[in-house]
């Protein structure tokens, strides 16, 4: 009673760490004055838990009591305020437990929701749109729309049902918040959302949290002594390490906070979440480490809206990361426990994928693929069906069978409508892929072709070489085509489908693989593949060396040749010469040509550079055969 109270002498000992407590407050204090002057939030509120016994460590009600001006005898600890986005793990949760997945795809697009009645157009933070997203991605950005969506899939009563299991007192009544609840349509007590997350912190354990441990009277006599909390499981372990996963996924929040935010600690991993009102009258940041688990709220006692832009990731973040790096400095890094990997999966969006299915088809009939349609034809296309969720899954069993009439969902044409506009957009439809089989090309129309020279495993010791093969077929053969090392190396098109074959310095000496291709009137293509060796007397390779100017060598002003000048080795294997110039500072000039064949001496007139500096002459010869092959630079300084 109150006069044990005034006059009894009663001492309490409570969960506070003493030393916490003062960093709660002073971070806090440093952040008053500033989230004043910025935004107008006037005030400010803490709870910090610790994870494996709920006990509190730390807990400001106000920044501070003794100000009337903002009401600071107003526990905010304790009172109840709307929780913004950050009410969204708890949805998120729940759809994990369903069999939806981090990477199951939503698409964030302005969406109706009115079949339950009212008109109901939610829009995110930016009013942006994203297309198609994941659930990982849609949590760590804070989309508001996908939320909706996905609370729509769980269904709001277990939502609700869901956040008294986990300790929210004030989240009572399912048909007084609609979807809007995923959004902080509700009201909650800090104290109890950081206790929430703290479950999640646990593997999905929920615990009590603990304020005062003992209190005694005075003569030292136990009046109450706290016992140890009961716990029970809320969430599936697996199902909280997947939600940890996300929250803790700086990367997958990057792309709306940046990667330099204030929701990470460094290296120390730790999964947090922000939370803004509509109107800006509350800022949120509640996360947690293995250990401590810690919310923010900055806003006004009287609920007066701030200035716009007065978000969660900007007032109450700063004040949550300074706490938490404070009371975890010099601690062991503590990590989350690895989440074991999820079963196969293969529905459409579900499972992360949109729809699209990739298959190979004949590129001249639009049938699929079969087994003897030629190489030359196979053409790989993508079909898209694009649709919402609604089209793959019963929101009830999400790893059941596809709906039959998915139509049937109240939600279904209000998801679709922007979602085939979207499609449209992007150049997208929703055809089909086809079904007939390719039937052009039977097994009993395939050439049939075979070497003659080389015999397999045989040897080109001579060029020119003759290749030849023995080739039938019962529409009769068109072509062969010859490959050294699947590079084409030429065609016959006329029995006996015989091919010179010239090495080229490209081709040095060794083992290759020889295929021939034999096709007919309509493409079908038999094939002979051997191996062959490679072994021709190449003393007859030509060569091209400077001959008046050396590597590495500096000229004075007009001791430059006028004329470059070059020896051939073989010139009647050489076809042409093409002279470039490169500049000091990488400029690269063409300054002529010289046509070889048959000449040991090649000349070529220039225009020596008259300024200084260091200059480098390279060669592209052309051979014969038409291959060109760019030959070692040639540097030289030039001098006053």
């Amino acid at each position: 009673g109150e006069r044990l109270v005034e006059q009894g002498g009663l001492k309490i000992i409570t969960t506070l760490d003493a030393e916490k407590q003062k960093v709660a407050e002073e971070v806090i204090a440093e952040r008053a004055q500033e989230n004043f002057d910025k935004f107008e939030a006037q005030n400010a509120s803490l709870v910090s838990i610790d994870v494996p016994t709920g006990e509190i460590m730390a807990l400001v009600g106000s920044r501070d009591f003794f100000d009337e001006g903002i009401e600071g005898q107003v526990n905010v600890a304790t009172a109840l305020r709307q929780p913004g986005s950050s009410l969204k793990p708890i949805i998120y949760a729940e759809a994990f437990n369903r069999g939806y997945r981090p990477d199951t795809i939503v698409y964030d697009l302005v969406t109706s929701f009115a079949a339950g009645g009212s008109e109901y157009k939610p829009h995110n933070y930016d009013s942006t749109e994203h297309g198609p997203v994941t659930l990982r991605t849609a949590l760590q950005g804070s989309l508001n729309i996908p939320a909706v969506k996905v609370l729509y899939l769980i269904g709001v009563r277990r939502a609700v049902e869901l956040a008294q299991e986990l300790g929210y007192t004030t989240l009572i009544d399912p048909d007084r918040y609609g979807l809007a609840l995923v959004l902080g349509g509700g009201e909650v007590k800090l104290i109890e959302h950081v206790n929430a997350y703290a479950a999640f912190a646990r593997d999905g354990v929920f615990k009590p949290y603990t304020s005062v441990l003992r209190v005694e009277d005075g003569s030292g006599d136990v009046l109450e002594e706290h016992k140890s909390s009961s716990e029970k499981r809320v969430l599936p372990r697996e199902v909280a390490r997947t939600l940890t996963s996300v929250l803790s996924d700086n990367g997958a929040r990057a792309f709306i906070f940046g990667e330099n935010n204030y929701l990470t600690l460094g290296g120390r991993p730790v999964a947090a979440k922000t939370g803004t009102t509509n109107d800006y009258r509350d800022a949120w940041t509640i996360g947690y480490t293995p250990s401590v688990a810690t919310g923010v709220w900055v806003g006004n006692s009287r609920n007066e809206e701030m200035k716009r832009g007065a978000d969660g990731s900007v007032l109450a973040a700063p004040i949550w990361r300074n706490y938490m790096q404070r009371v975890l400095e010099g601690t062991p890094v503590e990590s989350f426990k690895q989440l074991e990997p999820l079963p196969p999966c293969s529905k459409p969006m579900l499972c992360g994928t949109t729809g699209e299915k990739k298959v190979r088809i004949n590129s001249e009939t639009g049938k699929l693929a079969g087994p003897y349609t030629p190489e030359s034809k196979l053409k790989e296309v993508s079909f898209r069906e694009t649709h919402s969720i609604l089209h793959y899954v019963d929101r009830g069993d999400p790893n059941g069978p596809v709906p039959e009439h998915p139509e049937n969902d109240p939600q279904y044409p209000l998801w679709e409508a922007p979602i085939q506009k979207w499609a449209e957009a992007q150049g997208y439809t929703n055809d089909k892929p086809p079904t007939e089989v390719d039937d052009l090309y039977r097994p009993e129309d395939q050439p049939i072709v075979s070497f003659l020279s080389p015999p397999l495993g045989g040897a080109i010791t001579i060029q020119p070489y003759t290749l030849q093969v023995n080739a039938f077929s019962s529409r009769g053969v068109r072509r062969v085509e010859y490959f050294l090392n699947d590079i084409s190396i030429g065609a016959a098109t006329a029995s006996p489908f015989s091919l010179p074959f010239n090495p080229t310095p490209k081709t040095p000496n060794g083992s290759y693989t020889l295929k021939a291709v034999a096709s007919d009137d309509i493409g079908n293509e038999g094939k002979e593949t051997i191996q062959v060796t490679l072994n021709t007397d190449r003393t007859g390779e030509w060569s091209v060396l400077w001959s008046n100017m050396a590597n590495d060598a500096s000229y004075s002003s007009g001791t430059l040749p006028p004329e470059l000048s070059l020896e051939i080795t073989n010139p009647l294997q050489v076809k042409k010469i093409d002279y470039y110039l490169e500049a000091p500072g990488g400029s690269r000039s063409f300054i002529g040509f010289e046509n070889v064949v048959g000449r040991n001496v090649v000349t070529h007139s220039w225009s020596p550079p008259s300024q200084t500096g260091v200059y480098s002459l390279s060669l592209v010869v052309t051979d014969v055969f038409n291959e060109s092959y760019t030959q070692p630079v040639l540097t030289f300084t030039a001098q006053n």
